[in-house]
């Protein structure tokens, strides 16, 4: 990891083709050896904000904990359509975490409401694109 303008940045390289592990097996595509994926530390800890991408893919994800709603938030993430997951402790404690899926024109207003309304998530994912145009939604969003 290196330091850039007080951001931190983290490259991985997987070679999908080597060992037994998740990129592995039905995963591999014909003419491809691999791929990278980005992870931007955008206050600079691996705990705040990320921003993960691949590359030559426009789609992205932003991942954050309920603590940083507000500053993620702010993000052009939030603006455009998506799918996003809600994490965190079953509410009623006999079971694993719970997993909530949804999606959203706009995602903001989306998380908004369950900002307010939905209490037992402690982590956030929010599945988008680096633009919003119609070709560029993701693969999920697409009608």
């Amino acid at each position: 990891m290196r330091e850039f303008r007080g951001q931190a940045h983290a490259t991985l390289a997987v070679d999908r083709n080597a060992g037994s592990g998740w990129f592995n097996g039905a995963m591999t595509h014909a003419g491809t050896s691999g791929a990278t994926i980005r992870l931007f530390l955008v206050d600079g800890t691996p705990q705040g904000i990320r921003l993960v991408d691949r590359s030559q893919w426009t789609e992205v994800c932003l991942a954050f904990s309920r603590a940083d709603y507000a500053r993620a938030r702010l993000r052009n993430e939030f603006g455009r359509t998506g799918v996003y997951l809600l994490t965190g402790p079953d509410p009623e404690g006999k079971g694993p975490d719970v997993l909530y899926i949804g999606e959203g024109d706009e995602v903001a207003a989306r998380l908004d409401s369950h900002q307010r309304t939905k209490d037992f998530w402690t982590n956030a994912y929010v599945l988008t694109t680096t633009d919003d145009s119609p070709q560029g939604k993701p693969p999920m969003c697409r009608g």
